[in-house]
């Protein structure tokens, strides 16, 4: 595992991200309530999607308490390996961005993004270049193959990476790893949260 050497961090969330990958590779399931039996104990939830969630069912639950509250409930079994190289590959479109990355679990890693402005330009940029990433993985490309000389044609456009749903990840920049984490687990999809150099305190506080 790397450790991170950057003095600010952008923290990549994706939720859920077992659960993500399932529904990534089976379509078919969109709009329908569904659960990822444990891997260790497929009598009991290991995540849960939101339309379960709004019908009662939690994370931890047994299934049959689980279907009797939802029983329209899809359930899933889990491929843990599929997960491993979807995360993986995640991780990869990453360290194109940067060359500091640090996964902490299945679908969180920490971005050093010192020097990064230097690159790609403002904070914003920077966090457009991850995004730009996150989508690639999500979509399989490569980008390793289209490297670019120059800053600007490394600058990436996150319109034309992919045209997959969004899937939901969180971004958040910050000094040091908690700061950021904490910035991407109050983000909203599509909405960076950004806190800047001096104001950690002021926001921590917010939380």
């Amino acid at each position: 595992m790397t450790i991170l050497t950057s003095e600010h961090a952008v923290c990549v969330w994706v939720p859920l991200f077992p659960l993500r990958c399932e529904e990534a590779r089976r379509p078919e399931l969109g709009g329908r309530p569904l659960g990822l039996l444990a891997p260790d104990d497929p009598k009991r939830l290991w995540q849960v999607g939101p339309r379960a969630r709004r019908a009662g069912v939690r994370p931890g639950m047994t299934v049959s308490r689980a279907i009797g509250l939802c029983p329209a409930l899809v359930l899933l079994e889990p491929d843990p390996v599929y997960y491993d190289e979807r995360f993986a590959g995640l991780l990869l479109a990453l360290h194109d961005v940067s060359p500091v990355v640090e996964p902490v679990e299945l679908g969180r890693a920490f971005v050093g993004v010192d020097g990064l402005e230097g690159l790609y330009g403002e904070p914003g940029r920077v966090m457009e270049a991850i995004q730009c990433g996150v989508r690639n993985a999500e979509c399989g490309i490569d980008t390793r193959a289209s490297t670019a000389s120059s800053a600007s044609d490394r600058t990436p456009s996150i319109h034309s990476a992919c045209r997959m749903p969004h899937s939901g990840f969180r971004l958040g920049w910050g000094r040091g790893k908690f700061v950021s984490w904490v910035a991407a687990s109050r983000a909203r999809p599509g909405s960076p949260v950004v806190v800047k150099a001096g104001r950690e305190g002021r926001f921590l506080a917010s939380q």
